[in-house]
């Protein structure tokens, strides 16, 4: 029989991810990890690298459709070798 992992809430966007597969927030620090989930671990790496500033965790969690738009917008970005030109109040422009 095959064992099922443990899920946990993430706490930076409420989706449940498998317990073993822990990313920290870089919002972390050594008295205090963060444990998120991998997908919002690639999207803090992407804000960073856009040099746009973190969600700080008081404003967590985040709503998943804004995560949505914002990933694809950092995709998008990515493709068009735009990312280090964008401003994060491009979220809003589209």
């Amino acid at each position: 029989m095959v064992e099922l992992p443990d899920y946990v809430a993430c706490r930076r966007c409420g989706r449940a991810y498998p317990e073993r597969v822990v990313t920290n927030s870089r919002m972390s620090s050594f008295m205090q990890p963060l444990p998120i989930c991998p997908a919002c671990g690639d999207l803090e790496a992407w804000r960073d690298h856009a040099g746009w500033p973190p969600i700080p965790p008081h404003e967590w969690p985040v709503d998943p459709d804004e995560l949505g738009r914002e990933y694809a917008l950092l995709i998008r970005a990515t493709r068009r070798g735009e990312l280090a030109e964008m401003r994060v109040e491009e979220l809003e422009d589209e």
